[in-house]
């Protein structure tokens, strides 16, 4: 699979990672508003997955992962605003300058001091997307084959028909070049594939494993995680992402004024932090 192993990671000198993240964090830090820093961060991951068992079943992949990161605060007399931002890729060479980083970091610090309060209003939300995926978290949820068997999903009856906007489209695909959750195959061995869950607002797809699948008459989707020394677990799409519709740029038909996204109204999710 194209994308999800760089083997030059390891040649790129210990020092050069490490100042990659220390210049973000001073690069981050210029701004007089931002007078304190909750730490920088880099990490990296080179692994080799193997699957057998006694059925004749062997595969294996290679997987990398780097990443960099910092967390800064800003500060107006009293009130204190963390803000943080970061980069994570599956090659080195494909992670965001620092200074990219460092301005988005100072941003998120920066947005959410000194708040102010709305009037009351009918109006577009435009959700970051860090904070996306913990509101879909439900919906995906409810997509949960076994769930669905089980009479415990408010979707169980909705595949095919509309459950949200038609600016919604969900896709869970596996096989996305780069992917950073992107595998040739599931923690049993099944393929991924591409597969679109949600189109324009009308339920697709569930997701299954192989044993909720037979009980269902259907195939596997490819979404059971495995992790070392753990025993196979169901996953909730894993490698889901969304479509752009230029549609929601603009905002839905039934918003007044511009859209709750920008400044001190910005929704934000911290990142966790983790350091070398």
């Amino acid at each position: 699979m194209d994308g999800i192993y760089d083997p030059s990671m390891a040649a790129v000198p210990t020092e050069r990672k490490i100042a990659l993240a220390t210049s973000a964090e001073a690069l981050a830090m210029k701004d007089p508003r931002i007078t304190k820093s909750a730490g920088a961060w880099y990490a990296e991951e080179d692994s080799e997955i193997v699957l057998a068992n006694s059925h004749g079943l062997s595969k294996r992949c290679r997987l990398s992962g780097c990443g960099f990161g910092v967390s800064v605060v800003a500060v107006k007399g009293d009130e204190q605003s963390p803000g943080g931002e970061s980069c994570v890729r599956c090659a080195y060479a494909d992670l965001l300058p620092a200074a990219d980083v460092a301005v988005r970091a100072a941003r998120n610090a920066l947005d959410l001091l000194d708040p102010r309060p709305l009037k009351t209003r009918r109006a577009a939300v435009l959700v970051d997307p860090d904070a996306a995926g913990g509101i879909l978290g439900g919906l995906l949820a409810a997509v949960n084959g076994e769930s669905v068997l089980q009479g415990a999903s408010f979707l169980g009856a909705m595949l095919g028909k509309p459950i949200g906007s038609d600016l919604l489209t969900l896709i869970d695909d596996g096989t996305r070049p780069k992917g950073l959750a992107s595998r040739p195959f599931d923690g049993e061995g099944v393929p991924t594939e591409r597969r679109v869950i949600v189109d324009r607002g009308v339920l697709k797809s569930l997701m299954y494993n192989t044993i909720v699948a037979k009980r269902a008459g259907v195939k596997s989707t490819a979404m059971l995680a495995r992790r070392v020394c753990e025993p196979a677990r169901y996953r909730r799409a894993q490698f889901l992402h969304g479509r752009r519709h230029d549609a929601a740029r603009r905002g839905h038909p039934g918003h007044q004024g511009r859209p709750l996204a920008e400044g001190r109204h910005r929704l934000r999710h911290q990142p966790r932090q983790r350091q070398l």
